[in-house]
């Protein structure tokens, strides 16, 4: 190793250091000094406050829902699967 590689590998190192270095100095800073921000509640669930009448109605209606477009997502689910495997497969197209 020459003495000019040796010299540009040092002060290489010597700025990859002083990065890491401020990165970790950044880092602990926020960790100690930035106060925490306010605890967010939680988003309610659809239909968590309804009557248990309602309930039991928007659970019948949710599963009528499913029900309805799963004809809809094996179609989906087939085309998917017929996609993956077309592109799997090599291509046979002549080069012109």
């Amino acid at each position: 190793m020459t003495e000019f590689t040796f010299r540009r590998l040092v002060v290489g190192l010597l700025g990859l250091n002083t990065f890491l270095l401020f990165a970790f100095a950044g880092a602990a800073f926020v960790f100690f000094k930035v106060e925490p921000s306010a605890v967010v509640n939680k988003l309610p669930l659809a239909g968590e406050q309804l009557s248990k009448g309602d309930m039991e109605a928007f659970q019948r209606a949710l599963n009528d829902a499913r029900r309805s477009a799963r004809d809809q997502s094996l179609a989906a689910r087939q085309a998917r699967i017929e996609a993956a495997a077309l592109m799997g497969e090599p291509t046979l197209d002549a080069m012109h």
